[in-house]
């Protein structure tokens, strides 16, 4: 008892750092599902790697005609190298990531065993939680950001105990990348310039510089971009018509934040846990004062009040903020009350049907797509394009397809940017049909009239067919299309 007792902080560490690889790494190898979003990264970094060029931009946002910051990319990089391109290099990066802030967190704090108690229950909690256990194991940009939130709030109450350079520092520079990764969480900064403005009179106007030094910074690379190409990014916001301000109505909105935030099946469970937290966190407020309960609960209202006004349309990554602000929350419950929670919390969402979802196999794993992508690749030498026709979503241009083809060795080119760069087209048939001069989308508009030159049948529903451009000649006894079969049909 004495040992635990005195090494309690390592022991935990321990436990909770090999839970959290367990939950994302476990059966990676099948279960893993490569998608659209990070094969436009994986594509990002192979061009990088190829050209030289440094990206100015990160991953265009869907919901506003905005790019994210490069750092993105710069982030992922590194990985990427050492791994050979492998798209799982994302997934070790993240993972990297949050277990490294864990640590730093841990150290930082080492003379305030009462705060590494709560950043341990929230990584514990964030370590098991549904959305982020599904977006870590399939990786996006959002997903750097419950760490990076983690250490704002805690920053910025640690600088209301006492104002120094390096917890400014550590607030604004955490800030500003969280936004930077993901602009939603800007409602976040916001709040945490509010709570400075009200709090912080003395350094009010100090915190602000150096949160937005710390934005232009993380931004240098759009800022250039923007410089080099006339504002294009700025123009095309200030011209409005926002996706994001039109996809759902506020009431449809804050039902999707109670589904996203709550984390249990059951929409009055979701109700109870918000409910509950936020009572809690006014109540203890009030007869606090000054304290880490302060800091979250008005972080919390500040920024949900500021993302139900702005009206834009609330998808599962935006719950990332709601979700830790929580998690800081259930921390501050009394021992009496915490241990129930953690551990009905833990019975909720490490049920066996949850983690059997997790590792449960992909349609088709990467070692299937890479076999078919490895034959087609050794037949078809030409130039070609990528695109996609799907049962499971309706999304054509293929990024994953087209970076797996060309991480394979084929010769992949853009039609969007280089539309005669290419004669031939790869349609992937990702558990769908095509049929000649029927299936129609935008990239086969691009491509042009064309035939079927081969199809390849990959097995589980998964097939190829190429289509060619050029002039087809028939010799006078071949009957078309007999020899324009490989591999079976």
């Amino acid at each position: 008892m004495k040992f635990i007792k005195k090494h309690w902080v390592a022991i935990w560490t321990v436990i909770v750092v090999a839970l959290f690889g367990w939950l994302r790494f476990a059966n990676i190898g099948s279960a893993f599902i490569f998608t659209g979003d990070p094969g436009r990264d994986m594509l990002t970094l192979w061009e990088w790697r190829e050209t030289g060029k440094i990206p100015l931009l990160g991953p265009q946002t869907s919901a506003m005609p905005i790019n994210q910051s490069a750092v993105y990319f710069y982030m992922l990089y590194p990985a990427f190298l050492i791994t050979g391109g492998d798209p799982i290099s994302a997934n070790i990066t993240v993972a990297f990531f949050w277990i490294a802030s864990l640590l730093w967190g841990l150290w930082a704090l080492r003379n305030r065993q009462e705060l590494q108690k709560v950043v341990l229950i929230v990584f514990t909690l964030a370590a098991i939680f549904p959305l982020f256990v599904t977006q870590t194991r399939s990786v996006w940009n959002p997903s750097f950001l419950p760490p990076l939130i983690t250490i704002a709030i805690i920053s910025l109450f640690l600088m209301e105990e006492k104002y120094t350079g390096k917890r400014l520092l550590v607030f604004s520079t955490s800030t500003a990348l969280a936004v930077s990764l993901h602009f939603p969480v800007a409602t976040f900064a916001l709040a945490g310039l509010m709570y400075a403005f009200v709090f912080f009179r003395k350094y009010r106007l100090m915190i602000a510089l150096s949160l937005i030094s710390s934005l232009i910074i993380f931004n240098l690379p759009t800022l250039a971009f923007e410089t080099r190409h006339g504002f294009m990014i700025t123009r095309s916001m200030l011209e409005g018509h926002w996706l994001g301000t039109a996809q759902y109505t506020r009431i449809e909105n804050l039902d999707l934040l109670v589904k996203y935030v709550g984390g249990v099946g059951v929409w009055w469970a979701n109700i109870l846990i918000l409910v509950g937290s936020g009572t809690y966190a006014v109540t203890e407020t009030l007869r606090r004062g000054k304290s880490l309960m302060r800091v979250v609960s008005l972080m919390f209202f500040i920024s949900l009040t500021l993302t139900i006004l702005s009206g834009m349309a609330f998808h599962s990554h935006y719950a990332y903020g709601f979700v830790v602000t929580i998690f800081l929350i259930v921390s501050q419950l009394p021992p009496r009350l915490l241990l129930p929670t953690l551990f009905t919390l833990g019975v909720i969402w490490l049920n066996p049907t949850q983690i059997s979802d997790y590792f449960k196999p992909a349609r088709r794993s990467m070692s299937e797509m890479n076999k078919c992508f490895q034959m087609i690749c050794k037949t078809e030498k030409e130039p070609i394009f990528v695109s996609v026709q799907s049962e499971f979503h309706p999304f054509h241009v293929g990024y994953e397809y087209r970076y797996l083809m060309k991480r394979n060795g084929c010769d992949v080119r853009s039609i969007e940017t280089e539309p005669n760069s290419a004669s031939t087209m790869a349609v992937v048939l990702d558990g769908s049909e095509y049929e000649q001069d029927k299936t129609s989308f935008n990239e086969l508009t691009l491509f042009g009239k064309s035939y079927i030159s081969h199809r390849y049948d990959c097995g589980n529903h998964f097939r190829v067919v190429i289509l060619s451009n050029k002039l087809k000649l028939v010799a006078p006894m071949e009957i078309p299309g007999d020899q324009n079969v490989r591999n079976g049909r």
